[in-house]
């Protein structure tokens, strides 16, 4: 929800997916076009993934992200997530599957 106007300005969560016989949680992050190039998406994924990995103790997330999306492969790499590998869909679509890994100390 935008702060100043009460509007709806999109969603951004954890999904478990199935990715190639791969049971992985996915970021999702979805805003309504007007809300797009205002930092929304990479603020509200940012903080997702902080939780997920300090919170609940995951050591990876993936997105999904049409080829054909450039801002939002953008905000992945703007969370520091690298492209891993291109996928296709059973119904021959394909995807390309970006992955942030935990980072953790030397000591641990």
């Amino acid at each position: 929800i935008e702060r100043e106007t009460g509007e709806f300005a999109g969603q951004c969560g954890l999904v478990e997916k199935e990715v190639e016989g791969q049971q992985e949680m996915e970021l999702v992050y979805v805003f309504m076009p007007a809300y797009w190039g205002k930092g929304y998406a990479t603020e509200a994924a940012g903080r997702i993934a902080d939780h997920t990995f300090a919170e609940i103790g995951f050591e990876s997330v993936i997105s999904i992200i049409d080829p054909r999306n450039a801002p939002s492969a953008r905000v992945a790499r703007k969370l520091g997530m690298r492209l891993e590998r291109e996928i296709s869909r059973d119904d021959g679509i394909t995807r390309l599957v970006f992955r942030l890994d935990r980072v953790t100390d030397a000591g641990e």
